[in-house]
């Protein structure tokens, strides 16, 4: 019986908000409609449906949203560069014979390998940790003129000979 009492009071409300928005409704001074809120305040002006009001005990109706995703729009100043990939596999490896890239430009080298080892970029002493499960990729820039050994470090393995100009 408690529920009743505060449940019939709301359902009022939503009739009497339904027969004002059926017949026009009230509007203020832009013809816009208006509510009133309980207390005789004006309640904020909106084209959004009245919310749904749902008894204790029970569920509401699943939301529906829409939304547009939006459009990414990026300008990039790139440094010019040099992408290199290498494939190892049972000591066989793919790879250019000697590429070469200017100085100063971007170098990215990829590495497959079927055996666990590590890269080595002679010259620019950069390592990285490679293994069948985990191709790796070494990055810089190319700021030291000369030729330069790119190999697997503990088996001596060499994958190619980069020369920046």
């Amino acid at each position: 019986m408690m529920v009743r009492h505060r449940i019939l009071p709301v359902i009022a409300g939503i009739s009497l908000m339904s027969v004002l928005a059926a017949c026009g409704g009230m509007s203020d001074t832009d013809g816009e409609p208006t509510t009133t809120a309980p207390g005789g305040q004006a309640a904020a002006s909106s084209t959004a449906p009245p919310e749904t009001v749902v008894p204790p005990n029970t569920s509401a109706p699943a939301a529906t949203t829409t939304t547009s995703s939006p459009t990414l729009v990026t300008t990039t100043t790139e440094t010019p560069g040099l992408r290199i990939e290498i494939v190892v596999s049972s000591g066989t490896v793919e790879a250019p014979q000697r590429p070469v890239v200017a100085r100063g430009d971007l170098v990215t080298i990829v590495v497959v390998s079927d055996t666990i080892d590590e890269v080595h970029v002679h010259g620019y002493d950069l390592f990285a940790d490679i293994g069948p499960e985990a191709p790796t990729t070494i990055e810089f820039m190319a700021d030291i003129p000369g030729i330069f050994e790119v190999e697997l470090e503990s088996s001596h393995l060499l994958l190619l000979e980069l020369e920046v100009g």
